[in-house]
């Protein structure tokens, strides 16, 4: 039991080490695409997610939500700022600033032209801007077939 307390606080050591070093990149970027693009990035070679995406509404109409970044279901990262879905209905369920939100293993995940891709782990939470909502962060671990960590979550 010792030990797998001790391989515990190491996996959390670990962590917060990348989550650092990502701080410090993601406050370097010289403009808000090459955030999202570090972080995807990131979210994936530093915090070990499957697939990440950014989202956030629209410039031109609110009602949508536009993709940033993503890494598809290859492991590559993908250009998604094509790419608009519904705000109101398709992710209200990551509207709270005040939880993470995950879904069962049973959850249908989709790639960028939402064909199902598998089923897997989801999480998501809302991205604020200290008064309103303005997107959200998906991530999954569908390549895997496995739940995310708590320390993923």
């Amino acid at each position: 039991m010792e030990l797998q307390a001790e391989n515990t606080l190491q996996q959390f050591q670990e962590l917060l080490k990348a989550l650092h070093q990502v701080s410090i990149i993601l406050s370097r970027a010289e403009s808000i695409e090459r955030f999202f693009y570090q972080a995807v990035e990131l979210g994936s070679s530093q915090l070990g997610f499957d697939r990440l995406g950014i989202w956030v509404l629209d410039d031109e109409d609110t009602s949508k939500l536009r993709g940033t970044f993503g890494i598809d279901e290859y492991g590559n990262i993908r250009d998604e700022r094509h790419s608009l879905i519904n705000a109101e209905t398709e992710h209200q369920h990551s509207y709270n600033p005040d939880r993470l939100v995950t879904l069962n293993p049973h959850l249908a995940l989709l790639n960028h032209e939402s064909h199902v891709v598998g089923y897997g782990w989801h999480a998501a939470a809302g991205l604020w801007d200290g008064k309103q909502y303005i997107g959200f962060v998906g991530t999954d671990n569908l390549l895997r077939q496995r739940p995310l960590s708590p320390y993923q979550l």
